[in-house]
């Protein structure tokens, strides 16, 4: 064979193979700063157990990033469960036993970050440009950023754990699109020690639940929950927890719920303040910016049924619905069925034209579903409503005070 054929042969092998060849040797994982002098691991499942079992071992540094460039299925091995192992195996390596702040990042279109069913984290969890394939995952009280990725399924997530943990959860959203999401907080289950708080700062997808504290359980803390810009549906919020008739949710601190939304295609169904049952302190809700109401909801300043103790003070709500696009709503400033309020409770409603964010009732404390023999200290006792200003009525020595404004130009 002469040298022109042999060289022509290589061109054309180089020409018809060579981005494979490439693409293969790009196909790594890779972790900055480096581990015991090491920066690469295979793009395997097995690569990335000993690039966890090292960063265990050898670990220096207090956050590591970990780039990968193709696709990534963890969801058959043990790196999601929450048991704190003191020598991890490469088969046993997990999250929950890496205390390292750590931030999983795409270098690529084709990076995708298939995490096991249930995946507990242990440590501060960054992830980033990567297509996320999650079915239920847990922060274990600490922080949660998802930014800029791309979703397509039903995720469940929780910034607590499933059982009594001490931390502060923060979940953040930050260019996340697609799929659904079903996002508490707090606990699944069991006591939080911490003070939950979760941001949507820009999402465009669905959350079939959001709340901002516990399914179950108690938080012995305050809770907070922001929406900047939702471009999708938010079917039902719970600001405090769910709980249930037997055993009910407790919050012993202040709940803030703040929805400022910036999104035209904010869509927003069933708003509970507090919890569907449980027990809260104070109570801040702030309802402003642009969207529509759903067909079907209705808009609770309180819990559905409990105890809210917030002093002098137990519920304040900011309602501005001027620039909302259709929908109408009914509101309760109060509890929607049952329970004891102590405090007052101030509400402040800007509304605008019917079925544009306007209000077909407005009930200051408790609405026609409230069960009025909960509303006193004796049986007897009926709630009495002053025939001059039926705004102000006297609950249990709560004085409810609201504020309604139907014109734009009108400051309240």
């Amino acid at each position: 064979m002469s040298k022109k054929i042999a060289y022509f042969l290589l061109y054309i092998f180089i020409l018809l193979f060579g981005p494979f060849v490439l693409q293969a040797e790009a196909e790594t994982i890779n972790v900055f700063p480096p581990i015991n002098q090491q920066t690469e691991y295979p793009s395997s499942v097995k690569g990335c157990q000993q690039l966890l079992l090292d960063l265990y071992r050898f670990g220096g540094a207090d956050q590591y990033e970990i780039r990968i460039s193709a696709p990534l299925d963890l969801s058959q091995t043990a790196i999601g469960e929450n048991v704190v192992y003191s020598d991890p195996t490469l088969e046993t390596i997990n999250f929950v036993s890496i205390f390292k702040k750590i931030k999983f990042i795409g270098t690529s279109a084709e990076a995708t970050l298939t995490l096991p069913d249930t995946c507990f984290f242990g440590q501060e969890t960054q992830l980033e440009k990567v297509t996320l394939q999650a079915k239920k995952i847990y922060g274990n009280g600490q922080k949660l950023l998802f930014k800029n990725i791309q979703h397509s399924q039903h995720t469940q997530l929780f910034g607590g754990s499933d059982r009594d943990l001490v931390g502060n959860p923060e979940i953040i959203f930050q260019q996340v699109t697609g799929g659904t999401w079903e996002i508490y907080g707090g606990n699944e289950a069991g006591t939080l020690r911490g003070n939950p708080i979760t941001q949507i700062l820009t999402l465009t997808g669905e959350i079939t639940q959001l709340c901002g504290g516990s399914l179950t359980g108690t938080i012995r803390g305050n809770v907070a929950t922001e929406i900047k810009e939702l471009n999708g549906t938010l079917a039902r919020y719970y600001g405090s927890g769910i709980g249930t008739e037997e055993t009910p949710v407790e919050v012993t601190g202040e709940t803030t719920n703040t929805l400022t939304s910036c999104s035209e295609e904010f869509l927003l169904g069933e708003f509970v303040g507090g919890a569907a049952y449980g027990k809260t302190g104070a109570i801040t809700n702030l309802i402003t910016g642009s969207g529509s109401f759903s067909a079907e909801g209705i808009l609770i300043g309180g819990s559905q049924s409990g105890e809210i103790n917030g002093g002098d003070r137990a519920i304040s709500t900011t309602i501005d619905t001027r620039h909302f696009q259709k929908g109408e709503r009914s509101f309760v400033g109060g509890n929607q069925y049952n329970g004891k309020i102590i405090g007052d409770i101030e509400n402040q409603i800007n509304a605008r034209r019917v079925n544009k964010g306007s209000f077909i009732r407005i009930d200051g404390a408790g609405g026609m579903d409230l069960q009025k023999k909960s509303l006193s200290n004796t049986e007897s006792f009926v709630p009495e409503i002053n025939q001059t200003d039926p705004q102000k009525t006297n609950i249990r020595g709560t004085v409810v005070r609201s504020v309604i404004c139907r014109r734009p130009k009108i400051i309240c």
